[in-house]
């Protein structure tokens, strides 16, 4: 038995292949935990692409001036887009129109 236990302590021929076993299920365990933070992290992008893209600010206005130089001034506003980045949020708003006065000599 002595002897037995002394050829298994000395026997090292499969030992390479249990290094690369372990080396491989470490790897594997890093991809499954890298590709998981990675999917998670494509999605919250992917999403606030779709909202920016969806909330495309389609605003526009004119002037126009009545002949007893009564200014009008017509407008549609377009919409908003929010992006948040972890705790901080930042909201875009679309731009006011300012109204130009314009007077006809």
């Amino acid at each position: 038995m002595r002897k037995l236990m002394q050829q298994l302590w000395q026997d090292d021929a499969g030992i390479v292949a249990l290094e690369y076993l372990l080396v491989a299920t470490i790897v594997g365990l890093g991809l499954v935990v890298g590709l998981s933070n990675l999917e998670i992290a494509l999605d919250n992008e992917l999403t606030e692409l779709a909202n920016a893209i969806t909330a495309l600010d389609q605003s526009y206005s004119f002037m126009t001036v009545r002949g007893s130089g009564e200014v009008l001034t017509s407008q549609k506003n377009g919409t908003n887009a929010v992006d948040s980045f972890g705790r901080q949020t930042e909201t875009v708003i679309a731009p006011s129109v300012a109204p130009i006065n314009v007077s006809v000599p």
